[in-house]
């Protein structure tokens, strides 16, 4: 193995990691994905038979839901007569605040009374009438404010559940429509810490990808992973550099991650890679098995706390892609071929001529591309042919793109 090329093939990757970095602005907390998406942590969710979430069950297989909840729907107070709901003082959907009984009402009865042509008046004289007169709307107040209490204490009880259904529906409205602006992930290890000299911390150390799926006829929301299931993800972007010291570790488990098969909610396999997580950042880092996140501190901690986040795409796509070479390279014996010019001046890579056709064909000495190109376009595609690497250079509007597109 060639220690000294790989090791300043991995020192390139990560200065150009690094670099890039700067240029993306990342949350640091959850609650920048909670204003300008949806988070449902699993543990906050209200306890109730139409919610089901993974992170409770006992066993999962990999591709059960993370999450369902089934709609909800509205109930009605119970019915009132007329005659006694014109004595309530208050609304009847309220089930916080019970409608009480008004002192009095005002009644009129028609005044069957004659002008000088004989003919009823029809007039409505107003008067008065008091609940103590009355003793019957009491009566009957109480029978019915018995019903109205047990509707009540169902809707306050459902309340919850379909505030949490609202939110998730939403999360399906816009992951669906704006799939290109949003991305949809389950979060799991919450790491909550504030470094010296560092923002305070709240956000997940592992992710995948996930989706929601609509049952129009029952109204069933499901969360389940992503629809390639892809791999689980370490997201580190939002503390420092300078704060990762342990970079094997860190890349062992990014490795682990990406063949773990469970669940993303199995707690027995995924809290083993959050702990080491939580260990390699801080000495004194601790990790709790528990569904809420923690306080924040000037020691790293991490819980299992998971959620359904909705969150804007980043652009960190340079970011994971530097990230994806540096694990390879970690692994790696040799430096590619294409990537060792980069690290060693000193190196031409050599040049095997094919018989295939390249970048340009030849029909009866007339050239043919799949877009139509200039001299100077033409003279860089026939030299793409013939080397292993050409460089091009210069200012915007020069037609750079185009010749890349027609190598393409």
């Amino acid at each position: 193995m060639n220690y000294s090329l790989v090791e300043r093939a991995r020192n390139l990757f990560e200065f150009l990691k690094q670099t890039q970095r700067l240029k993306v602005s990342t949350p640091n907390s959850t609650d920048t994905y909670q204003r300008d998406g949806a988070v449902l942590w699993l543990g906050a969710l209200p306890s109730h038979q139409v919610i089901s979430s993974g992170h409770k069950a006992e066993e999962l297989k990999p591709d059960d839901p993370i999450l369902t909840i089934d709609r909800v729907p509205r109930m009605a107070p119970p019915q009132i007569d007329p005659e006694l709901e014109r004595w309530l003082d208050s609304e009847l959907d309220d089930p916080e605040h019970p409608p009480g009984l008004r002192r009095s009402v005002l009644d009129s009865t028609e005044l069957r009374s004659s002008d000088t042509s004989g003919v009823p008046t029809g007039e409505q004289p107003v008067h008065e009438v008091h609940l103590a007169d009355r003793p019957e709307i009491h009566s009957r107040y109480e029978t019915w404010l018995a019903s109205w209490r047990i509707w009540a204490e169902e809707e306050l009880r459902v309340r919850p559940v379909r505030a949490a259904y609202n939110e998730l529906f939403d999360a399906y409205i816009t992951s669906t429509g704006s799939p290109e602006e949003f991305e949809l992930v389950l979060g799991v290890g919450c790491l909550t810490w504030t470094p010296d000299d560092h923002s305070a911390v709240k956000r997940h150390l592992l992710t995948c990808p996930a989706r929601i799926e609509f049952d129009d006829d029952s109204g069933r929301l499901s969360v389940l992973r992503g629809e390639a299931r892809e791999s689980m993800k370490v997201e580190l972007d939002m503390l420092d550099p300078g704060l990762i010291r342990t970079h094997e570790t860190v890349n062992e488990v990014r490795a682990a991650a990406r063949e773990i098969d469970a669940h993303p909610l199995e707690r027995g396999e995924v809290s083993i890679l959050i702990r080491r997580l939580v260990h390699s950042l801080d000495p004194d880092g601790e990790y709790h098995d528990d569904d809420a996140p923690g306080r924040t501190g000037n020691t790293a901690n991490a819980s299992f706390a998971p959620a359904v986040i909705l969150r804007k795409r980043s652009q960190r796509g340079m970011v994971e892609i530097f990230d994806s070479i540096i694990a390879q390279l970690n692994e790696a014996e040799d430096v590619p071929a294409g990537i060792v010019p980069l690290v060693d001046a000193d190196y031409v890579p050599p040049t095997e001529p094919s018989t295939e056709p390249g970048a340009k064909v030849l029909v009866d000495n007339e050239t043919f591309l799949p877009m139509p190109v200039n001299e100077k376009q033409l003279q860089i595609i026939e030299r793409v042919d013939h080397r292993s690497q050409v460089l091009v250079q210069g200012p915007p509007g020069t037609g750079k793109t185009h010749t890349a597109a027609a190598l393409i």
